[in-house]
């Protein structure tokens, strides 16, 4: 007997998945952190382009995601309808 699920049920984040999601990213995001200040790899060029323009912004993003999540839910709410 084959499983059916509706579509809105699998397309969308429960806020605690959300959460979640966004927490782990901030945590890989602050362990790469570490590594750039407390490793050799830091005068690294390559390493120093990743962090100054990937995971710095990401980290950003997730911290304001995760702090101010409701009223980004609002907004987004806002601006969809």
């Amino acid at each position: 007997m084959p499983v059916t699920s509706t579509p809105s049920a699998t397309n969308t984040l429960s806020n605690k998945r959300l959460r979640v999601f966004s927490r782990w990213i901030h945590i890989v995001g602050a362990a790469l952190l570490g590594t750039y200040l407390y490793s050799p790899w830091g005068s690294e060029a390559w390493f120093t382009a990743l962090m100054r323009w990937g995971v710095m912004p990401v980290l950003v993003l997730t911290g304001v995601a995760m702090w101010k999540q409701a009223q980004v839910g609002r907004l987004l709410r806002r601006l969809s309808s």
